[in-house]
């Protein structure tokens, strides 16, 4: 038991230490970068302490990741390489984003085996696909896999901590362990229910 008190506090204090190293505010009131300003290159976290980040900030709503991944576009007019943001399942719900036609990712799509599904941003929709919604349910051939159109964002979403890009894609942290990920929060409180007022007798 005092073992298992001494992992969790060690475990706490690595997050808190990382959480604090640095942080930049990506909106003016709820969505804050978090950063490890020790760690070489962009910044980035481990996979592993965001999944404790995730685990342990019991105040935060959301903790999402994402990468930028390059993807080869084929089968379907002129190939194209894309470069695009793909994230864990809750990345749309952290930023409330809703699709416009279809839907974002379910929250188990971000992980091995079911992460085949692509959204496409809303320019790119209307300038690949001319604005055809039956786009929703297809397939698209993405690095020689097939991949099922699932969604299309609205002309105003603004994906976070990225620019706009053509598609989105889940991302499989067990796929990629040695890859540093961007990790966004939200600082809002949890909501916390209020027990039921006792009836007076």
């Amino acid at each position: 038991m005092a073992l298992g008190i001494g992992a969790n506090t060690t475990m706490f204090s690595v997050v808190n230490s990382v959480a604090a190293a640095s942080s930049a505010r990506l909106s003016e009131d709820r969505l804050i970068q978090i950063s490890n300003s020790d760690r070489a290159g962009l910044g980035f976290l481990s996979p592993e302490v965001y999944k404790q980040l995730r685990e342990q900030s019991l105040s935060f709503e959301q903790v999402s990741a994402n990468q930028f991944c390059r993807v080869n576009f084929t089968g379907l007019g002129e190939p194209e390489q894309l470069v695009s943001p793909c994230a864990t399942a809750n990345w749309f719900e952290l930023q409330r984003a809703s699709a416009l036609l279809g839907r974002t990712f379910l929250p188990d799509e971000d992980q091995r085996g079911r992460n085949r599904v692509v959204v496409l941003d809303h320019a790119y929709w209307l300038g690949r696909f001319g604005g055809d919604s039956k786009i929703i349910g297809t397939t698209l051939t993405l690095n020689n896999e097939p991949w099922s159109v699932i969604g299309i964002m609205p002309p105003t979403f603004k994906p976070v901590a990225a620019a706009a890009s053509p598609i989105y894609t889940p991302y499989v942290l067990a796929d990629n362990a040695d890859t540093g990920v961007n990790v966004v929060r939200d600082s809002s409180p949890v909501s916390c229910s209020k027990p039921p007022k006792r009836k007076s007798r």
